[in-house]
């Protein structure tokens, strides 16, 4: 039944991963979300991460640099884990 209503080359391969566009969000639609967070950093004193490497991160993030999507949006879901 499904071979009548879907492409035979959609059914048949391999199986595929999504991509999430983090990078693209906090590069829009949470940028200023994300920069409360890493400017304020409220668990910066409690030594989990180190503050400033992590604002260099930000930085060349925002100077679109590189892409640092993936390891700021594990810090920032830490931080959203701790409120």
């Amino acid at each position: 039944m499904l071979y009548r209503h879907v492409p035979k080359q959609l059914i048949e391969r391999s199986k595929m991963g999504f991509w999430i566009p983090i990078d693209y969000w906090l590069r829009t639609s949470l940028k200023d979300w994300a920069e409360n967070y890493l400017s304020v950093f409220p668990f910066k004193n409690e030594n989990y991460f180190n503050y400033e490497e992590i604002r260099i991160k930000w930085e060349e993030r925002i100077l679109c640099k590189r892409n640092r999507g993936l390891p700021l949006w594990t810090i920032l879901m830490f931080e959203s884990l701790l409120e």
